[in-house]
This record gives structure tokens, C-alpha cells and sequence, in this order.
């Protein structure tokens, strides 16, 4: 399994996942709820640490942040459109 969807599933799946933003050197991602975020699951290679505060959790990949960023927002965004609008809840966005 490819390292972004290993991160989208042990933030509790694409439902839970409200917004994808790289930062440089880390994802930000905002999240419904922080009880369906698996950080152990998170810590996988590749990923240099883990930042959880309120509905936000960063995940520290150093240089590759960004491509493993835009690979999770394509992946989310790809699954969107296999979804009817109406059961979509969430949103991404990217600063790409």
C-alpha cells in the first residue's frame, strides 16, 4: 500500500479528513475528529513525526511533504469524483 493512502486511512479514513494543505516540510491536515486518528498507524517510513493540536494534525516527511501531500490530495479527490455530491463531506485543498 502506497504511503498516502496508509496516511488517509490511519486519519480515519477520507470522511474524516476536512482539509490536505503541504507545508513545506510537513502536511497539515484538518480533521473532524481526532478520536479516529490512528497515530501509531501514522508513524510509518518515511513519516519524521507526528504534531496533533485541536482539529490538526501534521505529519513531519521532510523533503517529500509536498509529493506525498499532493499524492494524498489526488487520491482524495479522485475517490470525490466516484462519489455522489450529496454522501461527499468533506473538502481538500491544496497550495500547490
Amino acid at each position: 500500500m502506497a504511503i498516502e493512502q496508509t496516511l488517509i486511512d490511519a486519519l480515519g479514513g477520507r470522511l474524516n479528513i476536512v482539509e490536505v494543505e503541504p507545508c513545506t516540510m510537513r502536511i497539515r491536515i484538518q480533521v473532524k475528529s481526532q478520536r479516529d486518528v490512528d497515530e501509531a498507524a501514522l508513524r510509518v517510513d518515511g513519516v519524521l513525526a507526528v504534531v496533533r493540536s485541536g482539529d490538526v494534525v501534521q505529519i513531519v516527511c521532510g523533503a517529500q511533504s509536498d509529493d506525498v501531500a499532493a499524492a494524498m490530495i489526488s487520491l482524495l479527490e479522485s475517490v470525490a469524483h466516484d462519489t455522489p455530491a450529496e454522501s461527499l463531506s468533506q473538502r481538500v485543498h491544496a497550495n500547490i
